[in-house]
């Protein structure tokens, strides 16, 4: 988005954002930030630099890997009983693995309906009793 103007939105999932000058100059279009973790250093930079809509939401319970499949393929070959607790819920949460699947699709369309289909979606407008474990940590915009 930084580089490309043909990129009219952005989403990251729980990605620190290392190797560029974002976290420093924030960004001129819509960017939703979901992670699993309320703060990062980057974010915080990112956050204060931002120039339009923005989100940044943490999914309470998540884990850094919450938003793909490895949470509900781990759970199926065993792994919260080979790894450790602290290892397990840090890398794959504690919420249960479709219901981190189901917040973070609902996440991903409401934001890309509003900024690629002009479909207003009120799931990021405000917490909603519908997906409680989403927390607002941060908004810019309407």
């Amino acid at each position: 988005m930084r580089t490309d103007r043909r990129f009219v939105a952005g989403l990251d999932l729980d990605g620190g954002l290392f190797g560029t000058t974002v976290a420093e100059t924030g960004l001129d279009r819509p960017f939703l930030l979901l992670t699993s973790s309320p703060d990062h250093e980057t974010w915080a930079r990112w956050r204060a630099h931002h120039r339009n809509w923005g989100r940044h939401l943490h999914l309470t319970g998540g884990g850094h890997l919450s938003a793909t499949d490895v949470p509900a393929l781990a759970a199926a070959a065993g792994l919260r009983e080979r790894w450790p607790e602290p290892l397990f819920s840090g890398y794959l949460g504690t919420i249960a693995p479709h219901r981190a699947a189901t917040v973070t699709r609902a996440c991903a369309t409401a934001f890309f309906d509003r900024f690629l289909l002009g479909l207003h979606r009120p799931l990021l407008d405000a917490p909603t009793h519908r997906h409680p474990e989403l927390r607002f940590l941060w908004t810019r915009g309407t």
